[in-house]
């Protein structure tokens, strides 16, 4: 079976992967020249710095998924980042996070989160910077075609791992058939997603001793991560990316990564780096109990489709699917693990054919 999908993000290759490994002809269109979607990464300052999704996890409900990351996957420069995530409520108050996750695994890369789209993508034709606009229904499958109309590719399936909302705009430019088309618009519009402001921020680092907030003289910062529990706070995630091993940041720097909260990058999404980067330092210091004020530097990274809020049904998007199949984190949760399984598991779909 000759399959197309588009969409290089974690459910997208992890389909692709699946499918290739049982002897399928698959093929990958990206629009943008990286893979692994928020599994991303950014070189900047001499730091390594994941920008999007902080680590992936392996929960023992997910076994594929954890047979994946830990046995098929190579395992070099695989680490664990073996510290806890705190919490951080609306008036800043910090406290210790949820005993039970915090025992599970943080797996990132020593080179970056974004080697787990590069390793999912090993062996896989992944044709980058081929964006594709619509899809045509042709006697025994589909034709690709990008904005400009020029065909990118044909194929019996097309699996569809896109960002929900770009989903919907592909599948209103295809030509389709009408139930199959009106069947998924009417699942794939329900999908409600939160924007994510993500500000790269580094400073000198603190002298040894300096007390973040929660800290005490014995520990002071027992944490590597603190995520607001209330949604009522500018901030929603703050992490230190020196945690995540000797090779991310250099010693004399202090990283960190200030993920906005959904309503605040609403509101200021489209502003201007340095009126985002003064907003985030403002609230890191706030948060943590430090001057923050004054960073060395700072990058930001704009993600229009992060989070899904409302979920769609993976079964019912696929039903009847007349050969053009959807995938993605808007079916099962904003974690990599679930956008993983998602893959995985409409992989499942189109083998059994």
């Amino acid at each position: 079976m000759r399959v197309a999908i588009v969409g290089a993000g974690a459910a997208g290759l992890v389909a692709g992967r699946c499918l290739a490994g049982r002897g399928h002809e698959v093929v990958v269109y990206e629009q943008s020249r990286a893979v692994g979607g928020r599994a991303a990464t950014r070189h900047t300052h001499g730091c390594v710095i994941d920008h999007g999704a902080q680590y992936v996890t392996t929960p023992d409900d997910v076994p594929q998924v954890r047979r994946l990351v830990l046995d098929d996957l190579p395992r070099t420069g695989l680490v664990d980042i073996g510290r806890p995530v705190w919490t951080f409520d609306r008036a800043g108050r910090v406290q210790q996070g949820d005993a039970r996750r915090n025992a599970e695994p943080k797996w990132t890369y020593a080179e970056g989160l974004d080697a787990l789209g590069q390793r999912l993508a090993a062996g896989l034709d992944v044709r980058r910077a081929a964006g594709v606009a619509r899809v045509q229904r042709r006697p025994g499958g589909y034709r690709l075609l990008d904005a400009t109309g020029t065909t990118l590719g044909e194929a019996e399936r097309v699996l569809v791992a896109i960002p929900a909302g770009q989903a919907v705009e592909l599948v209103q430019a295809s030509d389709v058939d009408a139930g199959r088309r009106n069947a998924a618009l009417a699942e794939l519009q329900t999908v409600r997603y939160r924007s994510l402001l993500s500000i790269m921020l580094g400073y000198p680092q603190p002298p040894p001793g300096t007390l973040f907030a929660g800290g005490t003289p014995e520990d002071p910062r027992p944490y590597y991560a603190l995520v607001n529990t209330d949604r009522s706070h500018d901030v929603s995630w703050l992490a230190i990316e020196n945690d995540k091993g000797p090779a991310r940041v250099p010693a004399e720097t202090l990283a960190l990564v200030v993920q906005m909260s959904g309503a605040f990058s609403a509101a200021h999404f489209d502003a201007a780096p340095e009126h985002l980067a003064a907003r985030a330092a403002v609230a890191a210091s706030n948060v943590l109990g430090l001057d923050c004020r004054r960073p060395l530097w700072y990058e930001v990274a704009r993600w229009r489709y992060a989070l899904p809020d409302v979920t769609c049904d993976l079964a019912a998007l696929n039903r009847d699917h007349d050969g053009l199949s959807f995938a993605g984190d808007y079916v099962a949760g904003g974690r990599v693990h679930l956008a993983l399984q998602a893959g995985l598991d409409v992989a499942a779909l189109l083998a059994a054919e």
